[in-house]
Protein backbone atom coordinates (compact mmCIF):
# COMPACT_ATOMS: atom_id res chain seq x y z
CA UNK A 1 0.00 0.00 0.00
CA UNK A 2 2.77 2.42 0.84
CA UNK A 3 4.42 1.65 -2.50
CA UNK A 4 1.16 2.39 -4.41
CA UNK A 5 0.71 5.67 -2.54
CA UNK A 6 4.20 6.74 -3.55
CA UNK A 7 3.35 6.12 -7.24
CA UNK A 8 0.26 8.38 -7.10
CA UNK A 9 2.24 11.15 -5.40
CA UNK A 10 4.90 10.93 -8.16
CA UNK A 11 2.28 11.18 -10.94
CA UNK A 12 0.66 14.21 -9.32
CA UNK A 13 4.08 15.86 -9.04
CA UNK A 14 4.89 15.26 -12.68
CA UNK A 15 1.51 16.55 -13.90
CA UNK A 16 1.70 19.65 -11.73
CA UNK A 17 5.27 20.62 -12.46
CA UNK A 18 5.78 19.36 -16.02
CA UNK A 19 2.14 19.62 -17.33
CA UNK A 20 2.26 16.09 -18.74
CA UNK A 21 -1.01 15.32 -20.62
CA UNK A 22 -3.09 12.28 -19.89
CA UNK A 23 -2.50 9.54 -22.41
CA UNK A 24 -6.16 9.17 -23.47
CA UNK A 25 -7.87 12.66 -23.22
CA UNK A 26 -11.36 12.60 -25.13
CA UNK A 27 -12.75 15.47 -27.45
CA UNK A 28 -16.13 16.73 -26.25
CA UNK A 29 -19.16 16.43 -28.60
CA UNK A 30 -20.59 19.63 -30.13
CA UNK A 31 -23.15 21.67 -28.23
CA UNK A 32 -24.60 25.03 -29.32
CA UNK A 33 -27.58 27.37 -29.18
CA UNK A 34 -29.14 29.73 -31.75
CA UNK A 35 -29.88 33.35 -30.92
CA UNK A 36 -33.47 32.81 -32.19
CA UNK A 37 -35.61 29.82 -33.08
CA UNK A 38 -37.32 31.60 -36.00
CA UNK A 39 -36.97 34.59 -38.29
CA UNK A 40 -38.81 36.60 -40.95
CA UNK A 41 -37.15 37.71 -44.19
CA UNK A 42 -38.41 39.80 -47.10
CA UNK A 43 -37.91 38.91 -50.74
CA UNK A 44 -35.24 41.09 -52.44
CA UNK A 45 -33.90 42.36 -49.06
CA UNK A 46 -30.62 41.28 -47.37
CA UNK A 47 -31.07 38.82 -44.50
CA UNK A 48 -28.97 37.10 -41.80
CA UNK A 49 -30.98 34.76 -39.66
CA UNK A 50 -29.24 34.15 -36.31
CA UNK A 51 -25.98 33.89 -34.37
CA UNK A 52 -24.52 30.74 -32.81
CA UNK A 53 -23.13 30.23 -29.30
CA UNK A 54 -21.00 27.09 -29.02
CA UNK A 55 -20.91 25.40 -25.57
CA UNK A 56 -19.35 22.06 -26.51
CA UNK A 57 -16.37 20.65 -28.33
CA UNK A 58 -14.88 22.19 -31.44
CA UNK A 59 -17.08 21.85 -34.56
CA UNK A 60 -15.55 20.35 -37.70
CA UNK A 61 -18.47 21.16 -40.09
CA UNK A 62 -22.11 22.24 -40.28
CA UNK A 63 -25.10 21.01 -42.33
CA UNK A 64 -28.74 22.06 -42.94
CA UNK A 65 -31.83 20.09 -43.91
CA UNK A 66 -33.77 20.57 -46.07
CA UNK A 67 -31.44 22.46 -48.41
CA UNK A 68 -32.09 26.11 -49.20
CA UNK A 69 -33.65 26.83 -52.61
CA UNK A 70 -34.86 30.38 -52.06
CA UNK A 71 -31.79 32.45 -52.91
CA UNK A 72 -30.24 32.27 -49.41
CA UNK A 73 -26.98 30.44 -48.71
CA UNK A 74 -25.83 28.27 -45.80
CA UNK A 75 -22.20 28.16 -44.65
CA UNK A 76 -20.86 24.69 -43.78
CA UNK A 77 -17.97 26.45 -41.99
CA UNK A 78 -19.94 28.84 -39.72
CA UNK A 79 -23.41 27.28 -39.74
CA UNK A 80 -25.04 30.63 -40.62
CA UNK A 81 -27.78 31.54 -43.13
CA UNK A 82 -27.38 34.74 -45.15
CA UNK A 83 -28.10 36.38 -48.52
CA UNK A 84 -31.03 37.94 -50.41
CA UNK A 85 -34.18 35.82 -50.83
CA UNK A 86 -35.44 35.60 -54.42
CA UNK A 87 -38.86 34.05 -53.74
CA UNK A 88 -41.59 34.32 -51.15
CA UNK A 89 -41.93 31.29 -48.88
CA UNK A 90 -44.20 30.13 -46.09
CA UNK A 91 -42.61 29.38 -42.75
CA UNK A 92 -40.30 26.39 -43.19
CA UNK A 93 -38.45 24.55 -40.40
CA UNK A 94 -34.76 23.84 -41.03
CA UNK A 95 -32.52 21.57 -38.92
CA UNK A 96 -29.02 22.99 -38.28
CA UNK A 97 -26.48 20.31 -37.28
CA UNK A 98 -22.89 20.60 -35.93
CA UNK A 99 -20.45 17.70 -36.50
CA UNK A 100 -17.11 16.57 -35.03
CA UNK A 101 -15.38 13.23 -34.55
CA UNK A 102 -17.13 12.61 -31.24
CA UNK A 103 -20.72 13.29 -32.24
CA UNK A 104 -23.39 15.67 -33.60
CA UNK A 105 -25.71 18.29 -32.16
CA UNK A 106 -28.78 19.92 -33.79
CA UNK A 107 -31.12 22.90 -33.41
CA UNK A 108 -34.17 23.95 -35.51
CA UNK A 109 -34.89 27.30 -37.10
CA UNK A 110 -38.20 28.41 -38.67
CA UNK A 111 -37.89 30.82 -41.66
CA UNK A 112 -40.68 32.87 -43.29
CA UNK A 113 -40.00 34.92 -46.44
CA UNK A 114 -42.48 37.68 -47.20
CA UNK A 115 -43.02 39.08 -50.68
CA UNK A 116 -41.93 42.71 -51.08
CA UNK A 117 -44.62 45.32 -50.69
CA UNK A 118 -46.63 45.98 -53.83
CA UNK A 119 -46.56 49.61 -54.86
CA UNK A 120 -49.07 50.55 -57.58
CA UNK A 121 -48.24 54.07 -58.73
CA UNK A 122 -50.49 54.79 -61.74
CA UNK A 123 -53.14 53.44 -64.13
CA UNK A 124 -53.17 53.92 -67.89
CA UNK A 125 -55.34 55.11 -69.48
CA UNK A 126 -56.64 57.16 -66.57
CA UNK A 127 -60.08 57.28 -68.21
CA UNK A 128 -61.36 54.01 -69.63
CA UNK A 129 -64.34 51.80 -70.50
CA UNK A 130 -65.81 48.67 -68.99
CA UNK A 131 -64.16 45.68 -70.63
CA UNK A 132 -61.17 47.69 -71.92
CA UNK A 133 -57.47 46.97 -71.46
CA UNK A 134 -55.78 48.75 -68.52
CA UNK A 135 -52.12 48.78 -67.46
CA UNK A 136 -50.92 49.47 -63.89
CA UNK A 137 -47.36 50.69 -63.31
CA UNK A 138 -45.31 50.53 -60.11
CA UNK A 139 -42.82 48.45 -58.13
CA UNK A 140 -42.88 44.77 -57.13
CA UNK A 141 -46.00 44.18 -59.19
CA UNK A 142 -44.80 40.71 -60.19
CA UNK A 143 -45.64 39.30 -56.74
CA UNK A 144 -49.32 40.21 -57.12
CA UNK A 145 -51.58 37.18 -57.37
CA UNK A 146 -54.99 38.88 -57.55
CA UNK A 147 -56.68 42.09 -58.60
CA UNK A 148 -59.97 43.87 -58.00
CA UNK A 149 -61.87 47.04 -58.83
CA UNK A 150 -64.21 48.80 -56.39
CA UNK A 151 -66.23 51.98 -55.89
CA UNK A 152 -67.80 53.16 -52.63
CA UNK A 153 -70.75 55.54 -52.73
CA UNK A 154 -69.79 58.36 -50.35
CA UNK A 155 -73.39 59.00 -49.29
CA UNK A 156 -74.83 55.49 -48.86
CA UNK A 157 -71.50 53.64 -48.37
CA UNK A 158 -72.75 51.02 -50.80
CA UNK A 159 -69.80 49.34 -52.49
CA UNK A 160 -69.62 47.99 -56.04
CA UNK A 161 -66.80 45.55 -56.73
CA UNK A 162 -65.57 42.89 -59.13
CA UNK A 163 -62.55 40.63 -59.31
CA UNK A 164 -59.96 40.81 -62.05
CA UNK A 165 -59.94 37.22 -63.24
CA UNK A 166 -56.52 37.11 -64.87
CA UNK A 167 -53.56 39.19 -66.01
CA UNK A 168 -52.74 39.57 -69.71
CA UNK A 169 -49.09 40.34 -68.88
CA UNK A 170 -47.12 40.83 -65.64
CA UNK A 171 -43.66 42.08 -64.70
CA UNK A 172 -42.05 43.78 -61.72
CA UNK A 173 -43.09 47.20 -63.03
CA UNK A 174 -46.23 46.60 -65.16
CA UNK A 175 -49.43 44.54 -65.00
CA UNK A 176 -52.05 44.56 -67.79
CA UNK A 177 -55.59 43.19 -67.66
CA UNK A 178 -59.10 43.75 -68.99
CA UNK A 179 -61.56 45.61 -66.79
CA UNK A 180 -64.70 43.64 -65.91
CA UNK A 181 -67.68 44.11 -68.22
CA UNK A 182 -70.89 45.83 -67.22
CA UNK A 183 -73.30 43.50 -65.48
CA UNK A 184 -70.60 41.52 -63.64
CA UNK A 185 -70.35 43.66 -60.47
CA UNK A 186 -71.41 42.79 -56.91
CA UNK A 187 -73.21 45.41 -54.83
CA UNK A 188 -72.78 45.32 -51.05
CA UNK A 189 -75.21 47.46 -49.06
CA UNK A 190 -74.11 48.21 -45.52
CA UNK A 191 -77.42 49.20 -43.88
CA UNK A 192 -79.30 46.98 -43.92
CA UNK A 193 -76.58 44.59 -45.07
CA UNK A 194 -77.20 42.56 -48.19
CA UNK A 195 -75.40 41.46 -51.36
CA UNK A 196 -76.72 41.59 -54.92
CA UNK A 197 -74.95 40.26 -57.98
CA UNK A 198 -74.60 40.95 -61.71
CA UNK A 199 -75.19 44.63 -61.22
CA UNK A 200 -75.15 47.43 -63.78
CA UNK A 201 -73.02 50.09 -62.13
CA UNK A 202 -72.95 53.90 -62.40
CA UNK A 203 -70.70 55.44 -65.02
CA UNK A 204 -68.36 58.41 -64.95
CA UNK A 205 -67.10 57.58 -61.44
CA UNK A 206 -63.60 57.24 -60.01
CA UNK A 207 -62.80 53.62 -59.15
CA UNK A 208 -60.06 52.00 -57.08
CA UNK A 209 -58.05 49.38 -58.96
CA UNK A 210 -55.88 47.29 -56.63
CA UNK A 211 -53.35 44.47 -56.78
CA UNK A 212 -52.73 42.13 -53.85
CA UNK A 213 -50.81 39.08 -52.79
CA UNK A 214 -52.88 36.28 -51.30
CA UNK A 215 -51.56 33.68 -48.92
CA UNK A 216 -48.41 34.77 -47.07
CA UNK A 217 -49.29 38.40 -46.51
CA UNK A 218 -52.93 39.33 -47.04
CA UNK A 219 -52.11 42.96 -46.17
CA UNK A 220 -49.73 43.27 -49.11
CA UNK A 221 -51.78 45.31 -51.56
CA UNK A 222 -51.73 48.65 -53.32
CA UNK A 223 -54.11 50.55 -55.56
CA UNK A 224 -54.50 53.33 -58.12
CA UNK A 225 -57.57 55.20 -59.35
CA UNK A 226 -59.16 55.61 -62.75
CA UNK A 227 -62.39 56.97 -64.16
CA UNK A 228 -64.71 54.53 -65.93
CA UNK A 229 -66.94 56.19 -68.48
CA UNK A 230 -69.89 54.78 -70.38
CA UNK A 231 -69.64 51.73 -72.62
CA UNK A 232 -67.22 52.10 -75.53
CA UNK A 233 -68.54 53.13 -78.94
CA UNK A 234 -69.82 50.47 -81.28
CA UNK A 235 -67.48 49.69 -84.21
CA UNK A 236 -68.73 50.44 -87.73
CA UNK A 237 -68.80 47.80 -90.45
CA UNK A 238 -68.15 49.43 -93.83
CA UNK A 239 -68.33 46.23 -95.88
CA UNK A 240 -69.94 43.87 -96.57
CA UNK A 241 -73.45 45.27 -96.20
CA UNK A 242 -76.38 43.20 -94.99
CA UNK A 243 -78.39 41.09 -97.42
CA UNK A 244 -75.80 40.85 -100.17
CA UNK A 245 -74.77 37.86 -102.25
CA UNK A 246 -71.17 36.73 -102.58
CA UNK A 247 -70.86 34.70 -105.77
CA UNK A 248 -68.35 31.92 -106.29
CA UNK A 249 -67.68 28.85 -108.39
CA UNK A 250 -66.64 25.39 -107.29
CA UNK A 251 -62.92 25.01 -107.81
CA UNK A 252 -62.21 28.76 -108.12
CA UNK A 253 -60.55 30.70 -105.22
CA UNK A 254 -62.82 33.08 -103.30
CA UNK A 255 -62.00 35.72 -100.67
CA UNK A 256 -63.92 38.33 -98.67
CA UNK A 257 -62.42 40.79 -96.18
CA UNK A 258 -64.40 42.85 -93.65
CA UNK A 259 -63.76 46.61 -93.62
CA UNK A 260 -64.35 48.21 -90.19
CA UNK A 261 -63.88 51.42 -88.18
CA UNK A 262 -63.07 51.21 -84.46
CA UNK A 263 -60.22 50.36 -82.12
CA UNK A 264 -58.15 47.53 -83.62
CA UNK A 265 -57.72 44.62 -83.35
CA UNK A 266 -61.18 43.51 -84.43
CA UNK A 267 -62.85 40.19 -83.66
CA UNK A 268 -65.38 38.75 -86.14
CA UNK A 269 -67.64 35.81 -85.39
CA UNK A 270 -70.15 34.04 -87.64
CA UNK A 271 -73.45 32.31 -86.98
CA UNK A 272 -73.86 29.52 -89.47
CA UNK A 273 -71.50 27.41 -91.53
CA UNK A 274 -69.41 28.69 -94.40
CA UNK A 275 -69.51 26.75 -97.69
CA UNK A 276 -67.15 23.79 -97.84
CA UNK A 277 -63.59 24.80 -98.64
CA UNK A 278 -63.86 28.29 -97.07
CA UNK A 279 -62.55 29.40 -93.64
CA UNK A 280 -62.46 32.66 -91.67
CA UNK A 281 -59.80 34.23 -89.43
CA UNK A 282 -60.68 36.02 -86.18
CA UNK A 283 -60.09 39.32 -88.00
CA UNK A 284 -62.80 38.48 -90.56
CA UNK A 285 -60.82 37.37 -93.62
CA UNK A 286 -62.80 34.68 -95.46
CA UNK A 287 -60.85 32.74 -98.07
CA UNK A 288 -60.44 29.36 -99.72
CA UNK A 289 -61.62 27.37 -102.73
CA UNK A 290 -65.28 26.23 -102.66
CA UNK A 291 -65.76 22.50 -102.99
CA UNK A 292 -69.58 22.22 -103.00
CA UNK A 293 -72.23 24.06 -105.00
CA UNK A 294 -75.11 25.65 -103.08
CA UNK A 295 -76.15 28.70 -101.06
CA UNK A 296 -75.15 29.40 -97.43
CA UNK A 297 -76.58 32.42 -95.58
CA UNK A 298 -74.76 33.71 -92.47
CA UNK A 299 -74.89 36.55 -89.93
CA UNK A 300 -71.72 38.19 -88.57
CA UNK A 301 -70.88 40.21 -85.43
CA UNK A 302 -67.86 42.46 -84.94
CA UNK A 303 -66.21 43.70 -81.72
CA UNK A 304 -63.13 45.85 -81.38
CA UNK A 305 -60.47 45.78 -78.65
CA UNK A 306 -62.63 47.91 -76.29
CA UNK A 307 -65.15 45.03 -76.13
CA UNK A 308 -68.14 47.32 -76.20
CA UNK A 309 -71.39 46.65 -78.03
CA UNK A 310 -70.94 44.54 -81.14
CA UNK A 311 -71.83 45.62 -84.65
CA UNK A 312 -73.55 43.14 -86.90
CA UNK A 313 -74.45 42.38 -90.50
CA UNK A 314 -77.00 39.78 -91.51
CA UNK A 315 -78.14 37.84 -94.51
CA UNK A 316 -74.74 37.48 -96.20
CA UNK A 317 -75.34 34.75 -98.81
CA UNK A 318 -72.53 32.78 -100.37
CA UNK A 319 -73.85 31.51 -103.72
CA UNK A 320 -71.54 28.84 -105.09
CA UNK A 321 -72.20 27.70 -108.66
CA UNK A 322 -71.10 24.31 -110.01
CA UNK A 323 -67.85 24.16 -111.91
CA UNK A 324 -68.47 24.73 -115.66
CA UNK A 325 -68.05 21.87 -118.13
CA UNK A 326 -64.60 22.29 -119.62
CA UNK A 327 -64.51 23.22 -123.34
CA UNK A 328 -62.08 20.94 -125.18
CA UNK A 329 -59.10 22.66 -126.75
CA UNK A 330 -59.28 21.76 -130.46
CA UNK A 331 -55.49 21.67 -130.64
CA UNK A 332 -55.41 18.92 -128.05
CA UNK A 333 -57.93 16.67 -129.84
CA UNK A 334 -57.06 14.08 -132.43
CA UNK A 335 -57.34 15.26 -136.02
CA UNK A 336 -57.91 13.28 -139.24
CA UNK A 337 -55.75 14.44 -142.16
CA UNK A 338 -56.44 11.70 -144.74
CA UNK A 339 -58.16 8.35 -145.28
CA UNK A 340 -56.64 5.42 -147.19
CA UNK A 341 -59.67 4.74 -149.31
CA UNK A 342 -62.98 6.37 -149.82
CA UNK A 343 -64.65 3.52 -151.65
CA UNK A 344 -65.69 0.08 -150.46
CA UNK A 345 -67.65 -2.80 -151.98
CA UNK A 346 -71.20 -3.47 -150.92
CA UNK A 347 -71.61 -6.62 -148.87
CA UNK A 348 -67.92 -6.83 -147.98
CA UNK A 349 -65.89 -5.40 -145.12
CA UNK A 350 -63.62 -2.51 -146.05
CA UNK A 351 -60.14 -2.09 -144.53
CA UNK A 352 -59.45 1.55 -143.53
CA UNK A 353 -56.20 3.31 -142.59
CA UNK A 354 -56.71 6.88 -141.36
CA UNK A 355 -53.77 9.27 -141.25
CA UNK A 356 -53.74 12.10 -138.67
CA UNK A 357 -52.75 13.10 -135.15
CA UNK A 358 -54.04 10.90 -132.35
CA UNK A 359 -52.78 12.46 -129.08
CA UNK A 360 -55.40 10.96 -126.82
CA UNK A 361 -56.65 7.42 -126.68
CA UNK A 362 -59.45 6.76 -129.18
CA UNK A 363 -62.53 5.79 -127.21
CA UNK A 364 -64.98 5.06 -130.04
CA UNK A 365 -65.37 4.88 -133.82
CA UNK A 366 -68.78 5.45 -135.37
CA UNK A 367 -70.06 4.81 -138.89
CA UNK A 368 -73.12 6.98 -139.47
CA UNK A 369 -73.55 7.18 -135.69
CA UNK A 370 -73.27 3.42 -135.16
CA UNK A 371 -70.19 2.32 -133.26
CA UNK A 372 -67.98 -0.52 -134.34
CA UNK A 373 -66.74 -3.07 -131.82
CA UNK A 374 -64.66 -1.44 -129.08
CA UNK A 375 -61.00 -2.37 -129.30
CA UNK A 376 -61.18 -3.68 -132.85
CA UNK A 377 -58.87 -0.91 -134.09
CA UNK A 378 -55.14 -0.37 -133.90
CA UNK A 379 -53.95 3.10 -132.87
CA UNK A 380 -50.53 4.76 -133.23
CA UNK A 381 -49.72 8.47 -132.74
CA UNK A 382 -50.21 9.03 -136.52
CA UNK A 383 -52.46 6.20 -137.80
CA UNK A 384 -55.71 4.47 -136.96
CA UNK A 385 -56.44 1.11 -138.67
CA UNK A 386 -59.76 -0.77 -138.58
CA UNK A 387 -62.31 -2.65 -140.79
CA UNK A 388 -65.62 -1.13 -141.75
CA UNK A 389 -68.26 -3.88 -141.51
CA UNK A 390 -70.13 -4.91 -144.68
CA UNK A 391 -72.45 -2.12 -145.72
CA UNK A 392 -75.03 -1.51 -148.43
CA UNK A 393 -74.37 0.88 -151.28
CA UNK A 394 -74.20 4.49 -150.01
CA UNK A 395 -72.07 7.20 -148.42
CA UNK A 396 -71.12 6.87 -144.77
CA UNK A 397 -69.63 9.35 -142.26
CA UNK A 398 -66.71 8.20 -140.10
CA UNK A 399 -66.21 9.86 -136.70
CA UNK A 400 -63.40 9.33 -134.18
CA UNK A 401 -64.00 10.07 -130.47
CA UNK A 402 -61.74 11.00 -127.54
CA UNK A 403 -63.94 10.41 -124.47
CA UNK A 404 -67.25 12.09 -125.31
CA UNK A 405 -65.72 14.66 -127.67
CA UNK A 406 -65.62 13.95 -131.41
CA UNK A 407 -62.70 15.11 -133.54
CA UNK A 408 -63.35 18.23 -135.60
CA UNK A 409 -62.73 16.79 -139.07
CA UNK A 410 -65.13 14.12 -140.34
CA UNK A 411 -64.37 11.76 -143.23
CA UNK A 412 -66.81 10.08 -145.58
CA UNK A 413 -66.71 6.57 -147.02
CA UNK A 414 -68.53 5.52 -150.22
CA UNK A 415 -69.75 1.94 -150.61
CA UNK A 416 -70.26 1.06 -154.29
CA UNK A 417 -72.16 -1.76 -156.05
CA UNK A 418 -70.12 -4.76 -157.25
CA UNK A 419 -68.74 -4.50 -160.81
CA UNK A 420 -70.11 -6.86 -163.59
CA UNK A 421 -66.99 -8.97 -163.65
CA UNK A 422 -67.44 -9.62 -160.09
CA UNK A 423 -71.20 -10.17 -160.29
CA UNK A 424 -71.26 -13.67 -162.03
CA UNK A 425 -71.31 -16.48 -159.55
CA UNK A 426 -68.17 -18.49 -159.39
CA UNK A 427 -68.33 -22.25 -160.35
CA UNK A 428 -67.01 -24.64 -157.87
CA UNK A 429 -65.55 -28.05 -159.06
CA UNK A 430 -66.88 -31.18 -157.48
CA UNK A 431 -64.50 -33.97 -156.43
CA UNK A 432 -64.25 -36.94 -158.93
CA UNK A 433 -65.74 -40.24 -157.79
CA UNK A 434 -63.81 -43.44 -158.71
CA UNK A 435 -65.28 -46.99 -158.86
CA UNK A 436 -63.23 -50.14 -158.18
CA UNK A 437 -64.03 -53.87 -157.91
CA UNK A 438 -62.77 -55.99 -155.06
CA UNK A 439 -62.84 -59.85 -154.92
CA UNK A 440 -62.48 -62.36 -152.05
CA UNK A 441 -62.26 -66.13 -152.45
CA UNK A 442 -65.53 -67.85 -151.77
CA UNK A 443 -67.30 -64.54 -151.28
CA UNK A 444 -67.74 -63.10 -154.77
CA UNK A 445 -67.04 -59.56 -156.03
CA UNK A 446 -67.79 -56.13 -154.36
CA UNK A 447 -67.86 -52.66 -155.90
CA UNK A 448 -66.30 -49.78 -153.90
CA UNK A 449 -66.50 -46.10 -154.99
CA UNK A 450 -65.26 -42.75 -153.66
CA UNK A 451 -62.68 -40.06 -154.28
CA UNK A 452 -59.98 -42.42 -153.09
CA UNK A 453 -61.62 -45.89 -152.74
CA UNK A 454 -59.84 -48.78 -151.01
CA UNK A 455 -60.78 -52.51 -150.86
CA UNK A 456 -62.03 -53.80 -147.52
CA UNK A 457 -59.82 -56.10 -145.46
CA UNK A 458 -59.50 -59.56 -147.00
CA UNK A 459 -60.52 -58.28 -150.49
CA UNK A 460 -58.22 -57.78 -153.43
CA UNK A 461 -58.65 -55.31 -156.19
CA UNK A 462 -59.49 -56.90 -159.59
Amino acid sequence: MKKLAKIFVLMAFLITNFQMPLAHATLAAPAFTLSSGSGDATMRSSYSGYTISSTGGAVDSWSIAPSLNNGLTFSTTTGLISGIPTIAQGRTTYTITAHNTTGDASQTFGLLIYAPLIDVQSASPSSSYFGSLVTLSGVNLDVATAGSIAYTDPSTHDEYSASISSFISQSATRVSFYLPAQGTFTKMRMSPFFLSYNQIVPIGLTWRVSLSQTGLNTQNQSEATLVINSVPPTPTILAPASNVAINGIVGSPLSLAFSMIGTAPFFVTASGALPGGLSMTSAGLISGTPTTAGTSTLNFTVQDSLFGPAASVSGISFVIAPAPTPIPDPLQLSKITSISTSTGIAGESTPIVIQGKFIEKVSAIQINGIGITSGSWVQTPTTLTFNVPAKAVGTYAIQIFNGSAPVLSEQSLTIAAPTSQNSAPKKTSKPKVIYIQCKKAGRGTRVVYGTNPLCPAGYLKK
